[in-house]
């Protein structure tokens, strides 16, 4: 997926005091914002989905995607991980996820618990991968 290839680009930038340092950022022409931007416009109605890949419009604002508008357009909770973890790398507040999608996250997760206590990588998938358990976990936290 896109945006897990971006978060270890992100990460190991990050670990190399890259976002620290306005002038690295310039010399390599990245652009904080516009990452931020493009990392917003993955939300989907319960977490973050791992790329472009529906072909959904991409809209800077987030303004012009209504919920359901898109029957697959839903989040994956490895996703909705890497994409709060990013976004807090490069310094943003999350401001930007609206009370709408916030609420969505935590209804998202909830879905994604089986009666028995065990969770689902994603509201559309059955199957249940024990690594996905530590992204559920960290989103709760986040």
């Amino acid at each position: 997926d896109e945006e897990i290839c971006l978060h270890f680009a992100v990460q190991g930038l990050d670990m190399l005091g890259v976002w620290q340092k306005q002038q690295q950022q310039d010399e390599y022409g990245l652009n904080k914002e516009a990452i931020i931007d493009w990392i917003y416009n993955l939300q989907a109605r319960d977490g973050f989905k791992g790329g472009t890949f529906l072909g959904i419009p991409f809209d800077h604002q987030n303004n012009n995607i209504q919920e359901d508008q898109y029957e697959y357009d839903v989040g994956h909770i490895a996703m909705t991980y890497t994409a709060l973890c990013t976004l807090s790398t490069l310094g943003d507040d999350l401001s930007r996820i609206c009370k709408k999608k916030r609420k969505g996250i935590v209804k998202g997760l909830q879905i994604l618990q089986r009666p028995n206590g065990r969770l689902r990588k994603q509201e559309t998938r059955r199957s249940i991968q024990i690594s996905h358990n530590f992204s559920y976990f960290l989103v709760c936290l986040l």
